[in-house]
């Protein structure tokens, strides 16, 4: 991350891979429609939209200036999800965006997930 030329960075998952072009769009739009996105995250909701009170349900994808995650990455061994919460206990704003349709929120964690996704997509 250190090496990105771009001041801006999309993280996505690989356990997702219903999410449309129109919904990574909305993320990256809403990001640059706040009044401080060097400072903000834009990220899928996964229960509230519009600007988060919680951290519940964090998660991917989501767009943040890189400068932020590579504070909170360094030294960490972690998964996304503990750090993401770290930076909105440190009264970042998050803003959740609505998905597209609601395949998009399904992770395919198991081989079920995987078999509803194929079946239902």
């Amino acid at each position: 991350m250190k090496n990105c030329k771009n001041k801006y960075v999309l993280c996505s998952a690989g356990d997702q891979p219903t999410i449309s072009s129109k919904t990574y769009k909305n993320i990256i739009n809403s990001l640059f429609n706040l009044k401080t996105p060097e400072k903000s995250i834009s990220i899928l909701r996964r229960k509230d939209s519009g600007l988060l009170k919680s951290p519940e349900g964090l998660g991917m994808p989501f767009i943040a200036n890189k400068d932020i995650l590579i504070k909170y990455l360094s030294n960490e061994d972690s998964n996304l999800n503990p750090i993401l919460r770290k930076i909105f206990k440190d009264q970042f704003p998050f803003y959740g965006v609505e998905e597209d349709n609601s395949m998009e929120l399904i992770n395919i964690n198991n081989y079920k997930d995987y078999k509803f996704v194929l079946n239902n997509f």
